[in-house]
């Protein structure tokens, strides 16, 4: 009986500590500024609980479009943090090839 409660607390231990990382936010992986200086793409990966060296390209993540201010204006999950290479920039769009093309608010006329 007792042997019963100790792997039950040790299941219970590891299951807690699995959610726990997985529930953490990912560490950034890049970040690409538009030539404009008024957007930003912000690249996570998502935690692992087992990663070889080299592998962290590999790895799930988020990509996250910002404005100067912060906010979050699109956000998207991604299966490899890789596949975001240099994305392309216009006064309307930003994109990255296969991946993204999100278009970009237009900025505030002057007054």
């Amino acid at each position: 009986m007792r042997r019963k409660i100790i792997i039950l607390a040790i299941g219970a231990t590891l299951a807690l500590a699995i959610f726990m990382l997985n529930k953490q936010d990912g560490s950034p992986y890049a970040i690409f500024r538009s030539p404009s200086g008024l957007h930003k793409l912000e690249v996570y990966v998502s935690k692992q609980m087992v990663a070889f060296p080299g592998q962290g390209g590999d790895a799930p993540g988020v990509v996250i479009l910002k404005d100067n201010d912060g906010n979050t204006l699109e956000e998207k999950k991604i299966e490899m943090v890789q596949l975001i290479r240099e994305p392309k920039w216009s006064a309307t769009n930003v994109s990255v090839h296969l991946v993204l093309d999100w278009a970009l608010p237009s900025p505030p006329a002057p007054r």
